[in-house]
């Protein structure tokens, strides 16, 4: 399958006239005056009925389950814009309303005669061609294997596999604009103004959703740039939509102006490069249904959802970088409605604060709108250097950069969010890193001192806005699941094979007060946690004293006590004198479930 960039109207002419030599083609049917034409003879009178300018089929096309079969028809249209225009017709529609797809492709830019016999027979002459070239047809830019599809519609890497990416999700203006030297020139300006620092964390947004979709992490790297107007939200967002297409529109950028329903379309559609939703303030939820909201763009997955036959629709889902722009933060937002933000919400979403931005002067902005009359180029470049040095065969290797880049980032021993949020700084400071090296950032900008001190920044935000409780209830959650193996044991553990203190326990009930480490069949969250008195504070960060987290998790019954007076347990069920709390596991093993039914409730 030639790469579109590279086809030139004599090519197609040459394919098609190829593909009308062919024996089981139409035989009345010819190229004539670089027109397709129907040949009509009376005697020794032959006469050329004009039919519609020439096309080549590419392939036969199946989605990604190998069903709704067609083909990719290409031509050269009549327009200055996109001359030579690729676009899949459905074979089942060939055959019940071939009028349609004719009617279609002329849409779109291919001549074709009104007469209705012409308009028949381009009909026909579809429905007998078959392509020897199979192309998967696939919902959502990203990652295929080794294979990156981008939002624009181009594909890179060599696979057997042919991917094309579906029509509807392609940017509704995927073509490029001016040169990649213009490009830098508007962000050079952006990187060494007086707001380059959270300008940087912009157009590094661009690249970054690339590698969280390589990584397969587990959350989308959500970034929320707050402050009040005229600060350059906006910008940051355009300068990372630059990456792949047009800032302005028909390409990452979009309003928050929808519903989530809406929202989880458009992000899947994002899949594997950015999002940028520009003016969240304007999305009309409540703070509880915002806060919803982030936890679904960040967990990747929309809802489960039934046709009006009651089947089950695909789930849409989604592995990228998100930024959001708005006057007061997420937070706020939610705070605004008389809550408290739940401490993963606050985690899952960067906030970077820009209130203390300054208006920059007039020839910075005027260097920083090149960005608008040239984008598109640096997508391509990022993407061929990640595929160059390796990394889509060795993801592993990534993965190691990345845990590099947080351990510089993140002090050991930070709370778990605080290290959820390095680690998005960490991706974020990979990507520029790539970028640098392909040459789209200038070699002697300092990116891990830029990603840093907006990091610093936001950790200070972050400790405003979540709740104490919360906190300490994540850390302690992600604290013992961080840790089952090390220093978190079975009760009946070798002990010559562990080198380390143990700070905590677990356990299945026997019944009768008996308990095994042996699961035999039995899921996480049946476990039991024994965990020492002094330990449960640790766990939960040191803000928070034991005795209260015991509290809270007695008021969520995720506390098991010896009686109705007392918390604590004075022996370990296989000996040891050794005070501690015993947790249920559903505590921690439905985690995701209920931080999803604080953010709805």
């Amino acid at each position: 399958m030639s790469n579109i960039q590279t086809v030139t109207p004599a090519s197609i002419r040459n394919a098609c006239q190829k593909m009308l030599t062919d024996a089981s083609i139409v035989s009345s049917l010819t190229l004539k005056n670089k027109r397709i034409c129907q040949i009509k003879k009376d005697g020794d009178n032959v006469q050329y009925i004009l039919l519609c300018d020439p096309f080549e089929v590419v392939g036969r096309t199946y989605d990604e389950e190998g069903e709704n079969s067609g083909l990719v028809v290409r031509f050269a249209a009549d327009r200055k814009k996109q001359p030579i225009v690729e676009t899949t017709v459905s074979r089942s529609e060939l055959v019940t309303d071939p009028k349609k797809v004719v009617a279609t492709l002329a849409g779109k830019g291919l001549w074709v005669t009104a007469k209705r016999e012409a308009i028949n027979k381009v009909g026909e002459l579809l429905s007998l061609i078959r392509p020897q070239n199979d192309i998967t047809i696939v919902s959502r830019p990203g990652w295929y294997g080794e294979i990156f599809v981008s939002p624009t519609g181009e594909v890179f890497g060599e696979s057997e596999i042919i991917y094309r990416l579906s029509e509807k999700t392609q940017y509704s203006d995927p073509e490029k604009s001016g040169d990649l030297a213009g490009w830098r020139i508007g962000t050079d300006a952006a990187l060494n103004s007086t707001n380059g620092d959270f300008l940087c964390m912009g157009l590094l947004s661009g690249f970054a959703g690339t590698l969280v979709n390589l990584l397969e992490e587990t959350t989308s790297l959500l970034i929320n740039f707050a402050g009040t107007t005229s600060r350059g939200k906006t910008t940051a967002q355009r300068l990372g939509a630059s990456v792949f297409g047009n800032p302005i529109r028909g390409a990452a950028l979009v309003k928050f102006s929808a519903t989530i329903n809406a929202i989880e379309a458009i992000a899947e559609r994002a899949n594997g490069t950015l999002l940028a939703i520009d003016e969240g303030g304007q999305s009309g939820m409540t703070g509880a249904q915002y806060q919803a909201a982030i936890f679904t763009l960040a967990e990747g997955s929309g809802k489960h959802r039934l046709t009006a036959a009651a089947a089950e629709r695909k789930v849409r889902r989604w592995s990228t970088c998100i930024t959001i722009s708005e006057e007061i933060g997420f937070a706020d937002r939610v705070k605004r409605d008389g809550r408290n933000p739940a401490a993963g919400a606050v985690a899952r979403c960067w906030e970077i604060d820009v209130d203390d931005a300054v208006i920059l002067d007039d020839d910075v902005l005027a260097a920083l709108d090149e960005i608008k009359r040239h984008y598109g180029h640096a997508g391509p470049v990022f993407i061929q250097h990640v595929i160059n040095e390796g990394y889509p065969n060795d993801v592993d290797r990534l993965r190691k950069r990345v845990k590099e880049a947080e351990a510089k980032l993140s002090a050991i021993g930070d709370a778990p969010q605080r290290r959820r949020v390095a680690n998005a700084a960490a991706i974020l400071l990979v990507a520029g890193e790539l970028a640098q090296e392909a040459g789209l950032v200038s070699e002697g900008y300092d990116l891990q001192s830029a990603v840093r001190r907006v990091l610093e920044r936001s950790y200070v935000r972050m400790a405003q806005n979540m709740d104490p409780m919360e906190t300490a209830l994540i850390n302690l959650r992600e604290g013992v699941l961080g840790r089952i193996g090390v220093d978190v044991r079975e009760l009946e553990y070798d002990q010559d094979t562990v080198h380390r203190e143990v700070v905590a326990y677990f356990g299945y009930d026997e019944g009768h007060s008996i308990f095994t480490s042996k699961a035999e069949g039995r899921s996480d969250d049946k476990r039991f946690y024994f965990i020492p008195v002094d330990q449960l504070a640790k766990f939960g960060g040191g803000n928070v004293t034991a005795s209260a987290i015991a509290r809270e998790l007695k008021k969520r019954d995720d506390l098991i006590t010896p009686n109705a007076k007392n918390s604590i347990w004075e022996t370990l069920p296989r000996g040891g004198k050794i005070k501690h709390y015993r947790v249920s596991g559903s505590f921690f093993h439905e985690a995701k479930v209920k931080l999803v039914a604080v953010a709805a409730a």
